[in-house]
């Protein structure tokens, strides 16, 4: 595809981009072939003019944060993808903390404390960006991004204009929210009403909370956190364990030994390894159990 369009656009304004881009180097499996284009707006405006451009030349397109929940076909991705690392600003506001989409979740953790903010801790340690966690209300320890989401404001490439969502806008669930349904929306930044803590209770809360990653999730191999939802009522994580699939590997993709809900990529991992691991996990863990896993991680093709 010619995606003249976007490159005129994107040396106007000497923003960064990439033809032929390696996904595996996009997202944290490190899985992927190539993409059309990868796209790293520095600005708002440019961020919501690459979306705007996208949409009017029918340009297929992904935005991606850290990459730390999808993952790319093996193949070529036909589209662009664009990519929010460089939409970074994290700042206070009183109790309120201000993150463009981009913002590393720790990074945001980190701010808050030094601030002496608390409610935030329990992002510490998870790999991800704002965006993404605001589309998917991350949680983790028992707090979700809904609990202290105050506001959004996004760019809707249906209505071409910039506007702010409340925190009831945002319709969430567990792990959906709006975003889930409206692929319209793009986060710009979010806002969260946080509260006044003592500092060093902070940082202790977040030490905690990393410790308990470190020591029960397989984070010495590339993967995207949890692989499934959680069904109503019980976990998938011990769905897996209880269905005698801890280890179970397909090419380079395994169930990790240390969190069955983790699949990780041992070595050159494919796309296809994944799915057809993930497949064989569904099929057996609904004749064990009865239960029907649906993925959280985002395939991208």
């Amino acid at each position: 595809m010619d995606y003249r369009a976007l490159t005129d656009y994107l040396e106007q304004n000497k923003a960064h981009y990439e033809k032929n881009a390696k996904t595996s180097l996009l997202v944290s499996f490190r899985i992927g072939g190539t993409a059309d284009i990868a796209l790293y707006p520095g600005t708002e405006g440019e961020f919501s003019d690459i979306l705007k451009i996208s949409r009017e030349n029918g340009y297929k397109y992904a935005v991606l944060g850290n990459g730390t929940n999808s993952y790319f076909c093996d193949g070529n991705y036909g589209g662009a993808v664009i990519v929010t690392s460089r939409l970074n600003r994290i700042y206070t506001d009183g109790d309120m903390l201000v993150a463009e989409c981009g913002a590393s979740l720790s990074e945001c953790a980190k701010v808050a404390m030094e601030k002496g903010l608390c409610g935030m801790e329990f992002v510490f340690g998870i790999p991800g960006s704002v965006g993404g966690a605001v589309c998917m209300n991350a949680s983790a320890f028992g707090a979700s991004v809904s609990d202290i989401l105050s506001e959004s404001k996004v760019f809707d490439t249906e209505k071409n204009k910039t506007y702010v969502l409340g925190a009831k806008e945002h319709d969430y669930g567990i792990k959906r929210s709006v975003f889930s349904e409206n692929k319209n929306l793009a986060v710009i930044e979010s806002k969260f009403r946080l509260c006044k803590g003592d500092k060093e209770a902070i940082r202790a809360k977040m030490s905690e909370f990393f410790i308990k990653r470190s020591t029960s999730q397989p984070l010495d191999f590339p993967s995207a956190g949890s692989v499934f939802k959680r069904p109503r009522g019980q976990f998938a994580s011990k769905l897996i364990d209880e269905a005698g699939l801890k280890g179970l590997t397909l090419g380079g993709a395994s169930v990790s030994e240390k969190h069955a809900g983790f699949i990780i990529n041992t070595k050159d991992a494919t796309a296809k390894d994944l799915r057809r691991l993930i497949e064989i996990i569904k099929i057996i863990v609904k004749q064990k159990s009865g239960a029907d896993l649906e993925e959280e991680i985002i395939y991208m093709e």
